[in-house]
């Protein structure tokens, strides 16, 4: 957690200081605070300054982009307008300070929660790691066909290792369905399994349309199948929390098989 306005001022502060010239530059602020900033100013319902000074930082998804923006301004205003000054310092003042002025006034926390990963990924599963950082990084990047493709694909790599460890055979045609029943059906996992418990059952049959629901998006909406106008609209007003929830999801799920894997052949002795 952390103050919108603290966040607000380090980006402030990183675009004054920036030097262009040093081959490394380290401490600036990273994409996830931007991130931030950016969920903290949509919630912002004032009249007090203008927001669509701001826009850019929907645009812009790190810091170098940030720098590059008021650096083309910059250059433009210096370009049209020799009889005036159009400083860096002078624009990213008259762009932020509206807005550092109303945090001051406005206390404002911004949380963004993330699922973490259970480290026996590592353990068992070492090759879901790269996907799902790809996975969560495209959302960050706005990239939401690439999180549906994805997160499909990284629960069907789940479920064809699982099977590989305990000798489940599967064709390489396999249908998702086909391939998540085996691993539910060997991790105990299906709603009759626990027929003396009804919230049981019920959960484990929500946890199912979950996890089909997630393929079947990746059928609708993906890199792996193109769009049609209508379809791509309908996909585009998606809204980006819906995409997060799929983020969050798939990694859920993911811990929650690989504890059930531990459970079932580790705990158990099998």
């Amino acid at each position: 957690m952390g103050s919108l306005l603290n966040l607000v001022l380090k980006l402030r502060n990183d675009i004054l200081t920036y030097d262009s010239t040093t081959a490394e530059n380290e401490g600036y602020i990273n994409r996830e605070d931007i991130h931030r900033i950016r969920k903290g100013i949509e919630r912002i319902e004032t009249e007090e300054f203008d927001k669509s000074n701001l826009d850019f930082i929907n645009r812009c998804l790190d810091f170098q982009s940030i720098y590059s923006h008021f650096h083309e301004i910059v250059y433009n205003a210096e370009y049209y307008n020799h009889e005036e000054y159009f400083g860096m310092e002078n624009i990213v003042q008259q762009t932020f300070d509206p807005l550092c002025i109303y945090l001051m006034n406005n206390d404002y926390e911004v949380t963004i929660r993330k699922v973490r990963i259970t480290d026996k990924v590592e353990n068992y599963f070492p090759n879901l790691i790269e996907m799902l950082n790809t996975m969560e990084e495209s959302y960050y990047s706005n990239e939401y066909l690439r999180v549906t493709t994805l997160s499909s694909t990284i629960l069907q790599s789940l479920f064809k290792e699982i099977c590989d460890l305990n000798g489940i055979k599967y064709s390489k045609s396999e249908k998702f369905p086909n391939l998540y029943a085996k691993v539910r059906d060997s991790l105990n996992l299906k709603p009759k399994d626990h027929k003396n418990n009804e919230k049981l059952i019920k959960f484990s049959s929500k946890i199912q349309e979950v996890i089909l629901a997630i393929n079947e998006l990746r059928n609708l909406y993906s890199e792996a199948h193109g769009l049609s106008n209508k379809d791509y609209f309908t996909y585009e007003s998606v809204p980006p929390h819906h995409i997060k929830l799929i983020v969050d999801s798939t990694k859920t799920i993911v811990n929650f098989f690989i504890e059930s894997y531990e459970y079932q052949f580790k705990s158990l002795n099998v």
